[in-house]
């Protein structure tokens, strides 16, 4: 039997990203809470902001690159999302993932890649 070192796995914490948004009484914070993105999650990610879309036959066969980044912003966030605090939304709602403004996403996500050191564009991924 082989014998080595044991490394300890930590269970995921929930990552809390706060956005400052302005309202009558000032400045107020939006809270989403993410989990930590899997491999799975960051795969899809990538896979939805870069492919390829291949057009014509023969000589005439064409690969155009296509780069969705804001799909790919809306998949990861409704794949990693588990709550948000200080939003209005009607009670008991199944698709409350929908009710959060795309620039809200879109910042949080950002923020999240920036805390967890990810890499916002294809060309910087490591393979």
């Amino acid at each position: 039997m082989a014998t080595g070192k044991k490394f300890t796995v930590q269970a995921q914490k929930e990552i809390r990203i706060v956005l400052e948004s302005l309202s009558e009484e000032g400045y107020t914070g939006l809270t989403h809470i993410f989990r930590q993105p899997a491999a799975a999650d960051k795969v899809a990610y990538y896979q939805e902001f870069s492919s390829a879309e291949i057009s014509g036959e023969g000589k005439e066969r064409q690969v155009l690159p296509r780069f969705n980044y804001w799909g790919a912003v809306n998949l990861l966030y409704d794949r990693c999302i588990l709550a948000v605090e200080d939003y209005t939304m009607p009670e008991s709602l199944d698709n409350w993932q929908d009710f959060i403004p795309f620039e809200h996403k879109l910042e949080a996500i950002e923020l999240l890649f920036k805390k967890l050191g990810m890499p916002l564009k294809v060309g910087k991924a490591k393979n």
